[in-house]
């Protein structure tokens, strides 16, 4: 199972870094456990992506990007809104990671489960268009929850070339 979300970073059945993991030190608290909702919005995606008429390859999560949104998130709860603030930042973090071709970003506020939240970004077109890109291979989701319960999600989707 962990091979199916996971398959870059295995090699030989042994974990591997990516490359330049020295030069960020994000990998530090890398994200390796995702709650039910965060699991749910990944596989609703991947539902819409392969399903509902698109016929788009399955998207894997990816721990990287699952910790780069993850840092994301907790500073929109901060600033308690939704935005792409430090986007370029995030795109060479990806790109440093995950040698990235294609890199999206989508990000919500407010949402309270996968079908609500998936709704809100398939009738935005720019929304709708990076999660339905074609050359999209792994997703990395992170959710977080201020303290009056209102919840941040940020997803990112990466070609992964390796």
């Amino acid at each position: 199972m962990i091979k199916k979300l996971f398959p870059c970073l295995f090699k030989k059945e042994e974990l591997i870094s990516p490359p330049n993991a020295d030069s960020v030190t994000i990998l530090k608290d890398l994200k390796t456990e995702w709650s039910d909702l965060e699991i749910e919005v990944f596989e609703a995606i991947n539902y819409e992506r392969i399903w509902l008429g698109h016929q788009l390859k399955e998207l894997f999560l990816e721990p990287y990007l699952c910790t780069i949104a993850r840092e994301h998130s907790r500073n929109m709860v901060i600033s308690n809104k939704a935005s792409h603030s430090d986007f370029p930042k995030r795109l060479l973090q990806a790109k440093t990671y995950c040698n990235s071709g294609f890199f999206g970003e989508v990000v919500a506020v407010g949402y309270n489960d996968a079908n609500s939240v998936l709704k809100g970004f398939i009738y935005s077109e720019k929304h709708k268009e990076i999660l339905l890109n074609n050359k999209a291979t792994h997703l990395g989701i992170s959710i977080e929850t201020n303290y009056k319960g209102k919840r941040f999600f940020t997803i990112l989707l990466s070609e992964r070339k390796i």
